[in-house]
Formats: C-alpha cells, sequence, structure tokens
C-alpha cells in the first residue's frame, strides 16, 4: 500500500520492470522488422477493433476493482492510526490512576511502561509499512525498541505481528502488577484485536 502523496519511481521499477521491458521490447522488434522490408504485411483492422472494445469494458472493471481495493486499504489504514492513538491516550491515562495511594511511588514504572509500548506502536507502523512494501523495516524501527527486542525481531517472518504480541506481553505484565483494572485490560486487548483484524485485511 502507497501512504505517501508522492511516488518514488525505483518503487514502480521494482515491481513493474518485466511490463515496463516487455511494452519496450515489443513495438521496438515490430518497428525492426517493419523497416527491414516487410511494409506490404497488413493487418485487417477488425480483430484489433473488437480486442478494443473487450479491452475497454477489462480495463473498465479491474479500475473499478483497483479503487475499491484501494478505498479499503485507505479505511484500514486509518482504522491502524486511530486505534495507535487510541491505545496511547488508554496508556497514559488508564495506568496512571489505577492506584491513587501509590500514585508516586510507582510513576517511574508506569512511565517506563507508557514509553515503552507508544514506541513499540509507532515501530509497529513503520514495520507493517515495510512488510506490505516487502522492504527490511530495521533501519526505521530500530529508534523505538530495545536491542534486545530488535534482536529477537529479526528470528520472525512477520514483524508487525511479533510487535502485537509483545505488546501484549506487556499488557499481560502490566494487569498482574495490578497496574490495570480487568474492565481496562480488556478494552486494551480488544484494541490489540482491533489492529490484527486491519493489518490482516492489508
Amino acid at each position: 500500500m502507497i501512504v505517501r502523496k508522492t511516488l518514488d519511481p525505483i518503487i514502480v521499477l521494482k515491481v513493474s520492470w518485466q511490463r515496463i521491458l516487455s511494452l519496450l521490447l515489443v513495438p521496438t522488434v515490430v518497428y525492426l522488422v517493419w523497416q527491414q522490408g516487410y511494409e506490404h504485411i497488413t493487418i485487417d483492422s477488425l480483430p484489433g477493433t473488437v480486442l478494443g472494445i473487450a479491452l475497454s469494458i477489462l480495463v473498465g472493471f479491474r479500475v473499478n476493482s483497483a479503487y475499491d481495493r484501494w478505498w479499503e486499504a485507505r479505511r484500514l489504514w486509518g482504522a491502524i492510526t486511530n486505534d495507535s492513538r487510541s491505545m496511547a491516550r488508554q496508556l497514559t491515562t488508564f495506568l496512571w490512576y489505577r492506584n491513587r495511594e501509590k500514585q508516586s511511588e510507582n510513576r517511574e514504572e508506569h512511565d517506563q511502561y507508557v514509553k515503552q509500548m507508544v514506541y513499540r506502536q509507532i515501530a509497529f507502523a513503520y514495520a507493517l509499512k515495510n512488510h506490505l512494501r516487502r522492504l527490511e523495516p530495521w533501519a526505521e524501527i530500530e529508534p523505538f525498541l530495545s536491542a534486545e527486542e530488535l534482536s529477537s525481531l529479526k528470528n520472525q517472518r512477520h514483524v508487525p505481528n511479533a510487535i502485537l504480541q509483545h505488546q501484549a506481553v506487556s499488557l499481560q505484565e502490566i494487569e498482574e502488577k495490578y497496574f490495570l483494572t480487568d474492565f481496562r485490560h480488556l478494552q486494551m486487548e480488544t484494541r490489540l484485536s482491533a489492529l490484527c483484524d486491519s493489518m490482516g485485511g492489508l
């Protein structure tokens, strides 16, 4: 999925270089053959007309299908963005007010969990973008993850899903330390499931 307003020509070449090459070679061969003295060879216009009509109908269906798929991907990416923002907001509020009398005592640990999980969610977005483009994500996600976590992800085939799994483990740790009520833990777990559903739709 392309999420930027500008399109990099290198990405286009990586995806469609074979089609571009064939479109260049076939007309070139036809022209060279014609130059060798085969101008008398003619082709009836009827097959071209019939094929042109059929091709226009096919292209119309393909364009509609491509637009529908683009719009679906746009909605799913928007859902991922919104769910990620909601998760960050929930982390900064849900953990903080779990135990008011121990608020100052647990503040440093709370802040550490919040920072770790918010940064991990940013890494998830970058990893998913690169996964969809079949690119290596390490350079973009490295600033947001610890060295240990980054090392464990390098053994995974689906890096974005592995990052969500790390988020789920952290949520479980938070719940076990009584920083999060069962109801709020369920809400955040539901948010992770929504992120996973949107990721699967892309």
